[in-house]
């Protein structure tokens, strides 16, 4: 009977060692930690610059862990400086560019202006001739010549005065070659009417024969 209890009282002891082991381990735990199993998963994340360039620098390795704000690559500073002062060069080519299409348009107007002010002179003259055929000389006809030779003298000296300009536009090759001949036909387009008008006065003036 005695030899029964045996094994019982050996597993029951052993019982205790077990429970006291897991108590033991369990209040050795802080109250405000816990303890659980899982699995972590890691964010992988393909970067780049954003500009082109040469590296000279790389911290980091592939795999190695990285925070926000940190320094991974460095591109070569002297390359960036370089794209930078071509990419300037360009804006201010264009600028320039610009400027002198500006000043060709703006001559161009001028010259169309005054091509069209030659015609309607021109126009008046002729006009004019025809009635002094028909009718002959008026003193108000003659007053009418006076001022369309003083017209065509200003016309005159202003398309002198624009081909002088550009001559020299035309050497600092601020306009065309196309442009500068349309300047100097204008000039001597100008200087045609003069000398019509000045013609023109003078038969008045002598009266038809």
């Amino acid at each position: 009977m005695k030899r029964k209890f045996i094994p019982v009282i050996a597993l029951a002891a052993a019982a205790i060692v077990i429970i006291t082991l897991i108590l033991r381990r369990w209040n050795s735990e802080p109250a405000d930690r816990i303890r659980l199993s899982g699995n972590i998963e890691l964010t992988e994340v393909k970067i780049s610059f954003k500009t082109a360039g040469r590296m000279v620098e790389l911290r980091v390795n592939e795999g190695d862990p990285v925070q926000k704000g940190m320094l991974l690559a460095r591109l070569d500073r002297d390359q960036l400086l370089a794209q930078r002062a071509a990419q300037q060069a360009a804006i201010a080519a264009a600028q320039s560019q610009l400027e002198q299409l500006q000043t060709a348009i703006d001559f161009q107007k001028e010259n169309l202006e005054g091509a069209v002010a030659a015609a309607n002179a021109d126009l008046q003259q002729a006009e004019a001739r025809l009635r002094e055929l028909v009718t002959g000389a008026r003193p108000q006809e003659i007053q009418e010549a006076r001022a369309a030779v003083e017209a065509a003298r200003t016309a005159s000296l202003k398309a002198a005065s624009d081909w002088a300009r550009a001559q020299t536009l035309f050497k600092n090759d601020d306009i065309s070659a196309a442009q500068y001949d349309q300047f100097r036909a204008a000039h001597d387009s100008a200087a045609a009417v003069l000398r019509q008008a000045e013609q023109r006065l003078a038969l008045i003036e002598e009266g038809p024969r």
